[in-house]
């Protein structure tokens, strides 16, 4: 379970737990903790199927009446598990992120993702929602919308083409009979797609085409089976030959890395009648490499969690180390004031006991002189000076100790 975290910007909540919340209480007071508006609450619940009380939900509760708990719905194919509310719109972290620069060591392991569906029963799953039968227009009418836009594009370079007397560059683009093929191929899947609830797109003059299912989205290529040599153009090659085989590829991220479903036309079974087949796996491959860059996902948190607290440990330890290093710099320092001090004593002690022998000396020989008390008095003043005992500040830090 993710919950709620410290951070008020960003949460990241599973769509269990946001349906739950979502019928736990209204949906304006679940947005003010999450810290975003009541209809953006409500957006992001219907953009990832998540149904909310309808008007007059929480009155009938209050009342005692009887209400009608709308059930969780399946998760659609290519949409996430784990939402992201809150943040920054411009800011692409999550939750573990905020986590991770406030307190590693708090975050708990990071599990892997699991999935309620198996791949088979959300393939059975998917196929139901397909039409029995999924055929592909034989002529170039009823065409689908971004299919037809490319032909009103290509009727307009052939009108240029036909005016004008000087050379032009950009020619038509569908004339062969392969590539009028590829556009109602196009066309046929665009419109069984659509009904199936994912986003085909057709962009550029050239007609590349993909589809987006969930949050994933996966590039088909139509191409022939044996495309010309690059020393000759491929438009004479089609055009000469209306019957060139043509291959279908979609490439998928699965948990065991980038892989190619590749469809070929057959003798006895062109791509036309594999539409079905071929709108299954493109729907299933976009759940597989939502599945993939959730494994991706994973194994790069548990990497930065690891990391994170490593680097944290690193810190505390290189911390340690300096105090260890202070604390003996400061032990050092102390050990050799002491012995200097030490060191004094024990040499003002000496110039004393000298003093005094040259006293008893000159005491003997009966030497008296002023020059003979003053050199006396100066060496015990010097070593008064240098003795630690007699200055009042190490009497003070003996008497302390």
């Amino acid at each position: 379970m993710t919950g709620l975290v410290a951070d008020p910007q960003i949460h990241d909540l599973t769509r269990q737990e946001l349906y739950d919340l979502a019928w736990a209480e209204p949906l304006r007071g679940i947005a003010e903790r999450l810290g975003i508006s009541g209809s953006g609450l409500a957006k992001v619940c219907r953009q990832n199927g998540i149904p909310t009380p309808d008007r007059g939900y929480w009155t009938k509760l209050k009342a005692g009446k009887p209400t009608i708990k709308a059930r969780l719905p399946l998760r659609e194919p290519g949409m996430p598990d784990i939402l992201r509310i809150g943040g920054h719109r411009h800011y692409y972290g999550s939750a573990l992120t905020s986590q991770l620069q406030v307190d590693p060591e708090s975050v708990p392991e990071i599990q892997p993702p699991v999935f309620s569906e198996s791949i088979e029963e959300l393939t059975e799953r998917v196929r139901k929602r397909i039409p029995k039968t999924v055929r592909a227009s034989k002529t170039m009418t009823n065409l689908h919308p971004q299919v037809s836009r490319l032909l009103a594009e290509d009727a307009v370079r052939k009108e240029k083409e036909r005016t004008s007397p000087y050379f032009v560059w950009d020619k038509p683009l569908f004339d062969s009979p392969f590539e009028r093929r590829r556009l109602r191929l196009m066309s046929a899947l665009c419109m069984v797609l659509t009904e199936a609830r994912t986003s085909p797109r057709v962009e550029g003059k050239e007609g590349r085409f993909s589809v987006g299912i969930g949050t994933q989205r996966l590039s088909i290529t139509i191409e022939p089976v044996k495309p010309a040599s690059p020393r000759k153009k491929t438009a004479t090659a089609t055009t000469e030959n209306p019957q060139e085989p043509m291959r279908l590829t979609l490439p998928v991220s699965t948990n065991q890395g980038a892989t190619n479903d590749v469809w070929e036309d057959q003798d006895d079974l062109p791509l036309e009648e594999r539409l079905k087949e071929i709108v299954l796996a493109v729907i299933v491959g976009g759940e597989l490499s939502y599945r993939s860059g959730c494994l991706r996902g994973y194994k790069w948190d548990v990497e930065r969690r690891h990391k994170a607290i490593d680097e944290v440990r690193k810190k505390r330890a290189e911390q340690a180390r300096l105090g260890r290093e202070r604390i003996e710099r400061i032990q050092a320092e102390q050990l050799k004031a002491l012995t200097d001090e030490a060191a004094a004593w024990r040499q003002a002690a000496e110039i004393r006991s000298y003093v005094a022998a040259v006293q008893a000396e000159h005491a003997k020989r009966a030497i008296s002189s002023e020059a003979s008390l003053a050199w006396a008095n100066w060496a015990l003043a010097e070593a008064d000076r240098i003795d630690p005992l007699r200055r009042d500040d190490v009497r003070q830090d003996l008497l302390s100790i």
